[in-house]
């Protein structure tokens, strides 16, 4: 299957006029997904190519030599309207174009023509500023009026708008949009422009067990040699113990042994398809029928979620064990109609799916929040989260060891609280701009006084330092804003008391003048892109840039700046004589913030002390980060 060449994978939902619906699903060989494109964005950007296609065209229709369109076009740009509807022609009149230096022409004895315009211009506008004031703005200077009132703009029909070398475009400068982009291996994914948030009642179609049920119908791991199906044996086994974990009246030390149970059965039976398309010898190793299961459960999903589009669904989310049925929209598709078409799809595939309301809020499949769907005396906004998945929302109650964190958590907890409130407005409330009040009345609500220890592992950022790609962060005294010196480098102010730090370190962003608070770089070797050699070679400076404070800090953590010193200090590794050893700014952190580090055990901390670190957290920064997220990753376009 790997050596077999890819194509375009992403099929889209179609309505019952077999236009294509926004929804979509990709396949793959590991599973279906889909989302919802931003057709209006994708729309405006396909108009405004057929637009410009359109007017290169007409511009070749009616002046087919481009030096003539030029020629008009500063024909027209030159021409003055006068009061009484008659036009004189800039350059026969005025002379020069400032407006405080602007006079009006003499006449020529031996053009009769612009003696007469000069004569109507004066008499009309006595003021050459004032005539000159007339004239349409420079940005239009290349734009042809045609005798219909069409405005044909230079700059998008031309290649060249030189009055010499003027040639016509074969096609507008921009190309046609591709809803779906051709990746190296000739699959296809959404264009990022066209990624969008989608929100709305749902109903989660959830396939119970789906993997597992599709093996055991195939009867994968049926013996004939014992007559006996394990892995049925073990579906069972984990049916039973989810009965026996919803009997009333259990305690919860028993209902935990039995979620164990249950686990360690869903574990086995999940991992059992990864085993069987092993690249390598397993007792189980069945790659085709494994494949044949997965074309198959995604063809499943894809038949299911086109029924439904054809009843009027919106299906915003595919997944490989699930589709999301928007409810309720303006499209008239209801609870009823969903369960009905699924009772159907059911019915003729063999496998279990429980139907479930909630509402969603998704990215991508990989991005989404689910929340129990509102009711006559819960709205939205405050309906409580099922669960969040995605690099900006998994940690939304707090940092886990199983997810690894490149912001404070807080961001999370707020995100989630924010996209939930402003979802509760509509949809259409996901394309206004971040809203600075509400996002500090999400990150304030982090703040918990009954449990200042949560508090601030919510707040805290993990920085850690990388052997293997040579980037160490230490701290110096906090300095004052400045520009930097270019993408990712410090600025140029000196650094005072810059001292090296552990590891792996715990930070948060205090105020201003908190006591302790310290400013925060990242000290490295980096790469010199040819782009930058070229340059430095250009000016005649060194190849490769050195830091007197970089490399104190890199020694500090085992690197020799020379062989010199590499030979006569013990445990000393060489660094890379062709990089660049420099300070550059810390991913996500903004060298100029205020930062205290702790690295303490928050539990074994004096009260006293847990309060003092709450109380100087930099709340405005903390929101600006959470804008900075809500508007790159989850903002639609207005």
């Amino acid at each position: 299957m790997r050596e077999l060449p890819k194509t375009p994978n992403n099929v889209p939902y179609f309505h019952r006029d077999a236009s294509p619906s926004s929804c979509f699903a990709t396949f793959s060989t590991g599973g279906i997904h889909g989302a919802e494109a931003d057709m209006t964005v994708f729309d405006a950007d396909s108009f405004e190519y057929r637009e410009q296609a359109a007017m290169i065209g007409l511009a070749q229709l009616f002046y087919p030599d481009a030096k003539d369109f030029v020629a008009e076009a500063k024909r027209q740009h030159n021409l003055l309207a006068l009061p009484d509807g008659t036009t004189v022609d800039k350059r026969l009149v005025l002379l020069g174009s400032d407006p405080k230096k602007v006079r009006y022409r003499k006449p020529k004895k031996n053009d009769p023509d612009q003696a007469e315009q000069l004569a109507r211009a004066q008499a009309q506008v006595p003021d050459p500023a004032q005539l000159l004031d007339i004239q349409r703005p420079d940005t239009e200077a290349m734009h042809v009026r045609l005798a219909d009132g069409t405005v044909l703009d230079g700059k998008v029909v031309l290649a060249d708008t030189s009055a010499v070398k003027a040639v016509y475009r074969d096609e507008p400068a921009r190309r046609a949009p591709e809803l779906f982009t051709a990746k190296a291996d000739k699959s296809t994914k959404l264009h990022p422009k066209f990624a969008r948030t989608s929100a709305g009642l749902v109903i989660h179609e959830d396939f119970t067990s789906y993997y597992p049920n599709l093996l055991r119908n195939m009867r994968a791991f049926y013996n004939p040699e014992l007559g006996e199906d394990r892995y049925t044996t073990i579906f069972i086994e984990k049916e039973r113990l989810g009965f026996e974990m919803k009997k009333p009246g259990i305690s919860t030390e028993e209902k935990g042994r039995l979620a164990t149970l249950r686990n360690g059965t869903k574990l086995i039976l999940n991992s059992a398809s990864g085993a069987a398309d092993a690249a390598h010898r397993t007792p189980i190793r069945m790659n085709n029928r494994t494949i044949s299961m997965r074309i198959i459960g995604q063809l499943f999903s894809w038949r299911i979620g086109q029924a439904q589009t054809l009843a009027g669904a919106r299906i915003i989310s595919t997944n490989t064990d699930g589709l999301y049925s928007v409810v309720g929209g303006e499209n008239g598709f209801d609870e009823t109609t969903n369960n009905r078409v699924l009772a159907e799809q059911q019915a003729a595939i063999g496998i279990d799916i429980e139907p479930e309301l909630m509402f969603l809020i998704s990215k991508d499949s990989n991005n989404r929040l689910e929340l129990e769907s509102p009711s006559e005396d819960r709205n939205v906004a405050d309906s409580p989260i099922i669960t969040a998945s995605g690099g900006t929302l998994a940690c939304h109650a707090g940092p886990t060891p199983t997810k690894s964190l490149a912001h404070p958590a807080v961001i999370d907890f707020a995100l989630a609280r924010y996209l939930q409130t402003v979802a509760s407005r509509g949809e259409a409330a996901l394309a206004e701009p971040f809203d600075p009040v509400l996002g500090r009345k999400m990150t304030e609500e982090a703040i918990n006084p009954a449990d200042p220890v949560r508090t601030l592992l919510l707040f805290q950022n993990v920085l850690a330092a990388s052997r293997g790609s040579i980037t160490y962060p230490f701290a110096a005294d906090p300095v004052s804003a400045g520009p930097d010196r270019d993408d990712n480098e410090d600025a140029d102010a000196q650094l005072v008391n810059p001292r090296a730090l552990q590891m792996v370190n715990r930070v948060f962003i205090v105020h201003d003048g908190t006591d302790g608070a310290v400013s925060l770089h990242n000290a490295g070797a980096w790469k010199v892109t040819p782009a930058s050699q070229s340059k430095r070679r250009e000016s005649g400076s060194a190849g490769v840039r050195r830091d007197p404070i970089a490399l104190e800090i890199l020694r500090h953590h085992g690197w020799a700046k020379n062989r010199s010193e590499a030979s006569t200090s013990d445990g000393l590794t060489l660094l890379p004589d062709d990089q660049d050893v420099v300070i550059r700014r810390i991913n996500g952190i903004d060298p100029h913030w205020s930062v205290i580090v702790v690295n303490d055990d928050l539990r074994a901390l004096p009260a006293a002390r847990v309060e003092q670190f709450i109380g100087a957290l930099d709340l405005d920064i903390y929101t600006r980060m959470l804008d900075e997220t809500f508007t790159k990753n989850w903002r639609n376009a207005a």
